[in-house]
């Protein structure tokens, strides 16, 4: 347990260092509240940049992320999955709105703050270079495929953390696994459209605020609004299907390996459409 601690401090504490040298827009600077069309830009440039970064920056942002969703899912685990109902049960409404609003936010929040990306939202910042111009496939590839195991190590990291604490988090994740794995091969692939577009529009507002408390406000309603509607995130559902298994769950992986085929399409799909279709459209139009 001492050394899962140690483990989970270091990667944190990387991660801080190697935000400092990822390559930052000009908006940073920018003392005004930026819009839309400049938010647009910054979406190309930063996806540009991050597809240059060498593995050992994706690496460390990868696991940084992961591991911040991992904690998000504890705390999320640990207050609307641990009540008396279940969350995702129709006129469970209190319960729903408990599992949103207490955390998730928090994994954007430090995902946001200290640099790093996971690879659902930093993917809508890359299909926006892409369907611009400024990518190669072959460079999208390396970066999705890099940024998705290295996420999916950071939660399956902070599972076993949660494991080893013993951490009141455990049990409940294991009812909320088998409610996903129950769910059908359309009803994941929709469901995680609506959840990457959440969460990548969450990122937008965020960048469009120039301080904290703006920052903050932005991320909570299009993340709590995610969670509170059942979409589907599959950097997050790693985490919750790990835990439970870890935990006496009796669903077998070859069913995780299912769920995530589904769920990693869907939130692809909703990738594109944000930064990829949405972010595309002619300024004439947008401002019209």
């Amino acid at each position: 347990m001492m050394a899962i601690s140690s483990l989970l401090i270091c990667i944190c504490l990387v991660a801080l260092a190697e935000a400092n040298s990822i390559p930052r827009s000009p908006l940073t600077h920018v003392k005004s509240v930026h819009t839309a069309e400049e938010i647009w830009d910054d979406f190309e440039s930063t996806g540009k940049a991050l597809t240059e970064l060498d593995r050992k920056s994706l690496l460390c942002r990868g696991l940084a992320a992961g591991c911040f969703i991992g904690l998000g899912g504890i705390l999320t685990a640990s207050v609307g999955l641990d009540m008396k109902k279940a969350p995702w049960e129709s006129g469970n409404g209190f319960e729903r709105f408990m599992m949103g609003a207490v955390g998730f936010p928090l994994a954007i929040f430090l995902a946001s703050m200290t640099g790093n990306g996971a690879w659902t939202a930093d993917m809508s910042l890359v299909a926006k270079s892409y369907l611009s111009g400024a990518l190669s496939l072959t460079s999208i590839m390396r970066f999705s495929t890099m940024a998705y195991l290295s996420a999916a190590a950071g939660v399956v990291l902070a599972a076993v953390f949660a494991t080893t604490a013993g951490l009141p988090a455990c049990v409940p994740t294991i009812g909320l696994s088998e409610h996903k794995l129950a769910m059908s091969f359309l009803q994941i692939f929709t469901r995680g459209i609506g959840g990457s577009f959440l969460i990548g529009l969450a990122i937008f507002m965020s960048r469009m605020s120039r301080d904290v408390t703006g920052r903050i406000v932005s991320i909570w309603f299009p993340i709590s609004a995610y969670v509170i509607s059942d979409y589907e995130h599959v950097i997050a559902s790693i985490f919750f299907m790990t835990c439970g298994k870890l935990n006496g769950a009796t669903y077998e992986w070859l069913d995780v390996l299912k769920y995530l085929v589904p769920a990693t399409l869907g939130n692809t799909v909703g990738q594109l459409l944000l930064g990829g279709a949405l972010g595309s459209i002619p300024r004439t139009l947008r401002s019209n």
